[in-house]
C-alpha cells in the first residue's frame, strides 16, 4: 500500500434506547514496518482550534488507537481483553473500558479493513455496545476507481 492514503472510520453505539452513528473520512499516512501496519490521520474538534492526532498500530490481532489534542487516550483492542483507559478531555479525566469481543483484520493489496466489537464504559458503568470499521486505502488507489 501507498503512504497516502484515505482513512474511513464508521462507529455505532448501541444503547437500549438508540443507535448512535459516526463517520468520519480523512486523509492519512500509512506505514508497514517490524510486520505491523501504522496508520496516521488528524481530525477536526467541534468547537476547537486544535486537531486530534491519532496513530493506529496493527499487529497480529490487536489494535491500539492513540489520540493526542484536545482529548488523549490510549486504546488497545485484543478479543477477550478488557482495557481501561484514562481519556483526558478539557473537562477533566474519564475513566473508560473497553471490552473487546472480535477484531477482524483483512488486508488486500492496497486497502486494509479493520472492525472492532466491544462493549464500552465509562466510571465503571456499561454504556454501549460498539462497531468500529475501518478502511484505509491508497488515494491512487481510490482515484482509479
Amino acid at each position: 500500500m501507498k503512504k497516502d492514503v484515505w482513512v474511513s472510520i464508521c462507529g455505532l453505539h448501541f444503547t437500549d434506547e438508540e443507535q448512535d452513528p459516526t463517520e468520519m473520512i480523512t486523509s492519512g499516512e500509512y506505514y508497514f514496518r517490524n510486520g505491523k501496519h501504522y496508520i496516521l490521520y488528524e481530525e477536526a474538534v467541534e468547537g476547537f482550534q486544535e486537531k486530534i492526532k491519532s496513530r493506529v498500530k496493527i499487529s497480529g490481532d490487536s489494535v491500539e488507537i492513540i489520540r493526542k489534542g484536545v482529548n488523549n487516550v490510549h486504546m488497545v483492542f485484543r478479543p477477550g481483553l478488557k482495557h481501561l483507559a484514562s481519556y483526558q478531555t478539557p473537562y477533566g479525566p474519564l475513566l473508560l473500558g473497553m471490552q473487546t469481543r472480535a477484531v477482524q483484520i483483512d488486508e488486500s493489496g492496497d486497502r486494509l479493513d479493520v472492525r472492532l466489537e466491544y462493549d464500552l464504559e465509562a466510571e465503571g458503568e456499561r454504556l454501549s455496545a460498539c462497531s468500529l470499521t475501518m478502511q484505509v486505502v491508497s488515494r491512487e488507489e481510490a482515484c482509479d476507481k
